[in-house]
Parts: structure tokens; C-alpha cells; sequence
């Protein structure tokens, strides 16, 4: 396969192969391809074979696991009945490259439908994605969502008059402020291995929030913007919600916030892809409150 430096003008190209499938995970995203430093948008390579799509970047991590790997690809684009084609194609372009071969972000579905395989593979339960259906985050109706509907009744009846809007150029330096404010209420931990990452990835992300496919919202309150997400809604017809942050000042903000975003931008997705809990229990606690209806799980595949 020839590969090449990974363009803008890539992503129509995704969008037509994509836009056949039922993929439901983050991987083939603009915002997950360029904003994320750990995929190195700058050393990012594709390639095309027989109708699939082909990515592979540098990893830039200090972990010794990635360490092994030249190149990391990620999964083929391509319709199910292609997968073990797209696979094997990998693996044998990095043998003929005499590289050790990994793939990352690998969905169940393309495991089942590879069949008997010539690689290992393990499951990276933090990167597993929570997916929801559309209807429930946007209603909020039965039982389950007893507390998130507290939650924005008490939040509509202190600041009635929020406003719900596209997200601006003007804006910007109120959506950094805001950030940085959420920043301040995080733990060590996070300040010292996450903080860098997750700021770049915004930065980059506020860059590209006009693209298109790409959905920048703020929350008001009295000419204050205390609340951000940004999300994109995929080829297959997928709501991802990239970055949601909001002045937990304001009582019952983030459940408005989670509510109005799937209301206003991603009312006629399939389904609405909040993406990983990286480990985090509080964030893992956070998206199991909203009753996910089933998960992307991922899984890294290398040779044997």
C-alpha cells in the first residue's frame, strides 16, 4: 500500500466510505484524528486499497508498551464484510515495512467478524466508549432519569433566563476562562499527567469548531458563558460528544447541559457517543449516571 501524509481533503473520502457503515466509535473523527496529541496529527499517514481506508500515525507516548511499534494503524475504514481483508492488509504492510504490528481503538464487532485470528488481542476497558440513545438524553423520561430531571427543574428555576447558542469567534476567550476555572477544581493528579493533553486537545478542537460536521454550543447565564461542549455527528450517523465543561457553580448545569446539546444539535443521530471514562472513577460514575444502553468496547491487536 502507498501511504501518504493524511490531508484535509481526506475526510471526504472518509465521509463516503463511512457513511455505509453502522461504526459507531470516535476513531474516524476529525476532532479525535487532528486535536489528540497522542495520534501526532503532523506524522499521520493514509492509504486506499480496494474501497478501504487506511491510517496509521507515531505514536508519542513514553510508555515502553508503544515503544515496540513504529507505526500504530488504526482500524480499516471499510463496510463489515471488508474487515478481514482491511485487517490482514495491515498486518502485512507492516511486515513488509519489518515492523511489529499494533492496531488501536479495534471495535467487538470487527473482532467477531474477522473470525479465527492470526493476532492477539486484548480488550483496553478504559477506552471503551458509553453510548446512549438519543431519545433518552433527550427526554430524560422514566424512572432512571428521576435525578436528571431534579436536576434541570431546579437549574430552570434559578436561571430562567439561560440562553443555548452557537458557539462564536467572539467567544473564545469566555470558553478559555471557563476552562481554566473548571481546571482549577481538578485534583493533582490530574493537573500533572492530564492537564497538557486535554488542553491541547481544546485548543485544537476550538480550532476546528466551524468545520464542518462540527457542533460548538455555549451556555449563558446573564451574559456569562458557564457552559461548553462541542461534538461532531459522524458519516454513520453518530452524535460524539468531544468536550462538555460547565462552572459547576450553578446548580444542576451539567444535566441541562447534556440535555439541551442532545436536544438542540443531535436529535436525529442514531445514537450519541459520550466517549471513554480513561480510567477516572468519577468520570466513569458521571457517564453510567446517564444510563448508557450499551458501550463501544475497543481492543489492541498486535502480532503474535
Amino acid at each position: 500500500m502507498l501511504f501518504n501524509k493524511i490531508k484535509d481533503s481526506d475526510f471526504e473520502n472518509i465521509k463516503n466510505i463511512q457513511k455505509n457503515t453502522e461504526y459507531n466509535g470516535s476513531e474516524w473523527s476529525k476532532i479525535y484524528l487532528k486535536a489528540w496529541g497522542f495520534f501526532d496529527w503532523d506524522t499521520m499517514e493514509i492509504a486506499y486499497k480496494n474501497d478501504m481506508i487506511f491510517i496509521r500515525f507515531i505514536p508519542h507516548l513514553d510508555a515502553d508498551f508503544f515503544k515496540q511499534f513504529k507505526h500504530i494503524y488504526l482500524p480499516p475504514i471499510c463496510e463489515i464484510e471488508k474487515v478481514k481483508e482491511g485487517i490482514d492488509l495491515a498486518m502485512n504492510q507492516a511486515k513488509l515495512d519489518g515492523e511489529t504490528f499494533g492496531m488501536i481503538g479495534v471495535p467487538q464487532e470487527y473482532i467477531d467478524a474477522y473470525g479465527d485470528p492470526t493476532f492477539s488481542f486484548f480488550e483496553s476497558e478504559d477506552q471503551r466508549e458509553y453510548l446512549y440513545l438519543t431519545q433518552d438524553l433527550c427526554e430524560f423520561r422514566g424512572k432512571k432519569y428521576h435525578s436528571k430531571r431534579n436536576h434541570i427543574s431546579v437549574f430552570d428555576k434559578l436561571y430562567p433566563n439561560y440562553v443555548f447558542r452557537p458557539y462564536d469567534n467572539k467567544d473564545r476567550c469566555c470558553v478559555e476562562k471557563l476552562l481554566s476555572k473548571w481546571e482549577s477544581t481538578q485534583d493533582d493528579e490530574y493537573m500533572q499527567e492530564d492537564e497538557s493533553d486535554e488542553k491541547y486537545a481544546i485548543e485544537r478542537s476550538l480550532d476546528m469548531a466551524f468545520d464542518d460536521g462540527v457542533h460548538a454550543y455555549v451556555l449563558e447565564i446573564d451574559g456569562k458563558v458557564v457552559g461548553f461542549t462541542l461534538g461532531e455527528i459522524t458519516p454513520s450517523n453518530v452524535g460524539i460528544v468531544h468536550i462538555e465543561k460547565a462552572d459547576i457553580e450553578y446548580n444542576g448545569i451539567y444535566s441541562k447541559l447534556v440535555n439541551l446539546y442532545a436536544k438542540e444539535v443531535l436529535k436525529d443521530t442514531r445514537l450519541i457517543n459520550r466517549q471513554e471514562d480513561m480510567g477516572d472513577e468519577g468520570l466513569r460514575q458521571s457517564k453510567l449516571s446517564y444510563k448508557p444502553c450499551g458501550y463501544a468496547f475497543k481492543y489492541f491487536l498486535k502480532n503474535i
